[in-house]
């Protein structure tokens, strides 16, 4: 059980680690956003973008 209780903090801790992340973050706890509204203040690809979300999704 806390081999697992690790593994979630480890992936928590992952995904709010990258500052980009947590801008996304931050900006998804105000409203919906879109893929492209997220990429578009760091002035990343789309594919990026779903990269890092993919990485806040997977912490849950």
């Amino acid at each position: 059980m806390v081999e697992h209780q690790a593994h979630i903090l480890d992936s928590v801790f992952h995904a709010l680690g990258d500052a980009t992340r947590r801008r996304m973050l931050r900006a998804l706890a105000e409203g919906e956003r879109t893929v492209g509204q997220l990429a578009q203040p760091f002035a990343i690809s789309l594919a990026a973008a779903s990269k890092h979300i993919k990485a806040l999704e997977a912490a849950g």
